[in-house]
């Protein structure tokens, strides 16, 4: 083959699809971008926070150490409130307080801003008294640590709890 027939070859295929119309092209069908996304509570889309990924929560129940391995964090928009939730085989802890908090020391309840619960054979034990310590807390990167302690009815003492999360 000569030159002139190769570069006939080679330019027939663009002088075809340059007449095609733009509009009879589907342009999102040719060019499939993803993007790697979670629902948040605000139901948005967002990357998934670090301080999510790396989230623990450790506590001593009643002279017995539990550890958690899958943790959750949600935000309630109407109310203003973060519950925070980490569980494992058989046993969850859960924290809630206000979002606009910021680093400090508070009263734990049974019904208030600031709360507490353990749960564990499918009943749970809201907290009576107890503290929740903000220890840092920035809005920015969503990201919250600090400690807990409280009492429930029947005796269950939480203690030495220690959490650091995102949301």
């Amino acid at each position: 083959m000569n030159r002139k027939t190769t570069l006939l070859f080679l330019c027939i295929p663009f002088a075809i699809i340059s007449c095609i119309k733009d509009t009879d092209v589907n342009l999102a069908q040719t060019f499939k971008v993803q993007k790697f996304t979670k629902h948040s509570a605000y139901n948005t889309s967002e990357i998934i926070n670090p301080c999510l990924l790396d989230a623990s929560l450790t506590a001593i129940i009643n002279d017995s150490k539990m550890i958690t391995d899958d943790h959750t964090a949600t935000v309630d928009a109407k109310n203003q409130i973060i519950t925070l939730k980490a569980n494992n085989e058989t046993k969850s802890t859960t924290l809630k307080f206000p979002i606009n908090t910021s680093p400090g020391v508070y009263k734990l309840s049974k019904k208030g801003k600031y709360s507490a619960s353990y749960q564990t054979n499918n009943k749970t034990y809201s907290s009576l008294s107890g503290k929740l310590i903000i220890k840092d807390y920035n809005i920015y990167t969503k990201c919250i640590a600090g400690n807990f302690e409280f009492k429930t009815i029947n005796d269950i003492a939480v203690s030495e709890g220690f959490f650091e999360f995102g949301y």
